[in-house]
């Protein structure tokens, strides 16, 4: 779904669906982070900045969830923070990357 983060109800929304996934051990947190990376280029600088903000207070502090969690909050912490948003090819890289790192995470697991 598109935001318009120029509705207040909208906004709010969302972010409030943001905070309630930072933390959590379930689905939900990676169907925020593509929700969250899919509104990216359109999302106000200072809402990155509170986004990313948070994420790297939780992430530091454990807070963050499980690990595999971990993972799908780095993938908004690699997005750019400037105006320009993600492109195709970029958002590729990054899922390729992402991807490489979990099935290590996985095959660690196993061990």
């Amino acid at each position: 779904m598109i935001i318009d983060f120029n509705d207040v109800n909208q906004d709010i929304i969302f972010f409030s669906a943001f905070r309630y996934c930072l933390g959590r051990q379930t689905y939900v947190v990676g169907a925020m982070v593509e929700e969250m990376i899919r509104n990216w280029s359109h999302t106000p600088i200072s809402r990155r900045e509170l986004f990313k903000k948070e994420i790297r207070e939780a992430i530091t502090k454990g807070w963050a969830g499980h690990d595999m969690d971990v993972v799908e909050w780095n993938k908004i912490l690699a997005l750019p923070d400037g105006e320009k948003g993600v492109s195709a090819k970029e958002r590729g890289m990054m899922e390729k990357s992402f991807k490489k790192h979990i099935k290590a995470m996985k095959e660690t697991m196993k061990k």
